[in-house]
């Protein structure tokens, strides 16, 4: 589960935490962005290509 985001530079930095087995792991995803604009969001995770659009 995401917790918490910030921005640096053209990266997308993601924190949370995972929960399974009893343990609670902390965790970091650092993704590439690709495209941003106001109504789209791109992003490149070791390869994969992650897209969001906001709904109109």
């Amino acid at each position: 589960m995401y917790e918490s985001w910030k921005q640096e530079g053209g990266k997308l930095i993601l924190t949370g935490k995972s929960i399974g087995n009893g343990q609670t792991i902390e965790f970091t995803d650092t993704m590439a962005i690709k495209k941003l604009t106001a109504d789209s969001l791109v992003l490149d995770n070791r390869g994969m290509e992650i897209r969001y659009a906001k709904q109109k």
